[in-house]
């Protein structure tokens, strides 16, 4: 296939002959997916860390498998802890000139393409522990088998933090589309919905919004496009987890 084949115009219509050759390349794509998933174990017994990796992002391109929500994850006063000592850590936070805060204490530039308003879970001792165990008994042994792995173990947090949107000038209330560094992600509701308007979690490849309640945990392939919809009054409480091979986190 030469370099002319692909000169379509971005800004027009696809010609008859644009269209078919657009669904020639993408049945290719389709077909060598079909293949390499064929050349895999059925069984994720059978299956090494790294092949049930690849047999998840395969099947996930075939099928766009959609976001599911766990119910109840955390219940009500599990939350009310986990959020009272990540607001007391910040608040009590002091300043670092390699860390770029906002005036409650708050990150702002740990994540720097789509950067949030957050706080990283290892930076809190009394809730770290904690959190992975109690997270990794409830969501990840659900997410591996979701995903198709033979044991939780095989998976592990890639990133873990707390995030802030409040629809306040000069505050973060909402995070534009993005993909995650990473195979699934996840975010759990901290605070009562009451508490804040708008909100939500909306993906663009099936172009639905998805609100939680607290406690609740939203599950989604990394590389959808998502995006966290504007707040507009309040506040809203997060905690997100990015989800990969035990030796691929840091």
């Amino acid at each position: 296939m030469n370099k002319k084949e692909f000169e379509f115009d971005l800004f027009s219509e696809f010609t008859e002959e644009e269209e078919a050759l657009y669904a020639s390349i993408a049945n290719k794509f389709e077909t060598k997916r079909r293949e390499c998933l064929a050349k895999l174990q059925k069984r994720s017994l059978e299956r090494t860390p790294e092949q049930s990796r690849l047999f998840y992002k395969i099947s996930q391109d075939l099928t766009q498998r959609q976001p599911y929500i766990l119910p109840g994850i955390l219940n009500q006063e599990e939350c009310n802890m986990i959020l009272e000592k990540v607001l007391n850590h910040v608040s009590s936070s002091i300043p670092n000139e390699s860390v770029k805060r906002n005036v409650e204490g708050w990150t702002t530039s740990r994540h720097s393409a789509y950067p949030t308003t957050d706080i990283p879970c290892s930076s809190i001792p009394t809730l770290n522990t904690f959190i992975r165990d109690i997270l990794h008994t409830r969501v990840i042994k659900k997410i591996s088998f979701n995903a198709g792995f033979k044991s939780s173990n095989e998976l592990d947090f890639k990133d873990l933090f707390f995030v802030k949107y409040e629809a306040k000038e000069g505050e973060q209330s909402e995070l534009k589309l993005h993909s995650d560094g990473c195979l699934i992600s996840f975010n759990i509701l901290l605070n009562m919905r009451q508490e804040f308007e708008g909100g939500g979690t909306y993906f663009s490849f099936n172009k639905k919004l998805y609100e939680i309640e607290m406690g609740d945990c939203l599950v989604h392939d990394s590389r959808h496009l998502h995006a966290g919809r504007k707040i507009t009054k309040g506040r809203r409480f997060i905690l997100v987890g990015f989800v990969d091979l035990g030796y691929l986190t840091t």
